[in-house]
């Protein structure tokens, strides 16, 4: 069965193809922020770490960031920077930085080191990083908590926006449906693949509804780990051959968020990312 029209589209025009309907754009770099708190708040969480399919031959490249950046660079920074300096975050509220993600944090530290130099010529949103610990130790969960804080009042004051508990106990419902939803799509092929990430550019309730059912593949298990990759080619070279019943990296699975509004945190640290 093939992938909705509307899932595909999302999935190919990324950020790009976002329709905020009313809400401010949050964009998202990286795994582990806790999407219910951007959701109560008025924003709408959107993933700017995968470029639209089409950036790799017609997105923006800027003189300044080919001058900054090195050979090495992941190509998720590299990316996201010329975006960045081309304005394509311009309408965006906050940008918000996984520190656990190395693309992310290069991201952040460069276009942060921009902007202090005065070397972009546009404003554009405020830039968050994310700094949120993965164990369990008494210290570590008071690191955790302050970071939430920090999370949280950069947002109100961003979005101008107070946190309510009944709009975070529905945005923590919301989320936890769509997590059902992807729970019954299997772990691997190119559909599977495409329905599950593009949920990163649609709010939680419009991707639920548009998820179907998929049949499983057939023949010898393969787990998938290493780099991520955003677009399904290994899938679909799996398929040939068996089935894909793990992909470890960023993009092949569904990272855990929250599924209880009076801990944010639990589920999240718990993941060792």
């Amino acid at each position: 069965m093939p992938v909705d029209a509307t899932l595909q589209r999302a999935f190919d025009l990324r950020a790009d193809g976002v329709r905020p309907d009313g809400a401010a754009l949050v964009g998202v770099f990286g795994e582990g922020v806790p999407l219910p708190l951007v959701a109560a708040l008025g924003g709408l969480a959107v993933d700017v770490k995968a470029p639209p399919l089409a950036d790799a031959a017609e997105g923006p490249t800027s003189d300044l960031v080919r001058s900054v950046t090195e050979d090495f660079l992941d190509p998720f920074a590299t990316r996201f920077l010329h975006r960045f300096a081309a304005g394509a975050f311009a309408p965006y509220a906050t940008l918000i930085f996984a520190r656990d993600d190395v693309a992310g944090l290069t991201a952040y530290q460069y276009a942060t080191e921009l902007r202090r130099q005065g070397r972009l010529t546009q404003g554009g949103p405020r830039l968050h990083l994310w700094n949120a610990l993965h164990t369990d130790s008494a210290p570590v969960a008071a690191f955790n908590r302050h970071e939430l804080d920090r999370l949280r009042a950069h947002l109100e004051e961003t979005l101008g926006a107070k946190l309510d508990p009944d709009r975070l106990a529905g945005a923590v419902t919301e989320e936890t449906r769509r997590a059902d939803a992807l729970a019954a799509l299997p772990p691997g092929g190119p559909d599977a693949f495409v329905a599950r990430n593009a949920g990163r550019w649609l709010t939680p309730s419009q991707h639920a509804a548009l998820i179907r059912e998929m049949p499983r593949g057939r023949g010898p298990s393969i787990v998938l780990t290493g780099s991520a990759c955003d677009i399904p080619v290994l899938h679909t070279l799996c398929a040939e051959v068996g089935q894909v019943c793990a992909d470890l990296q960023d993009y092949g699975r569904a990272a855990p968020q929250p599924v209880d509004a009076a801990d944010l945190l639990r589920r999240i640290v718990a993941d060792p990312l």
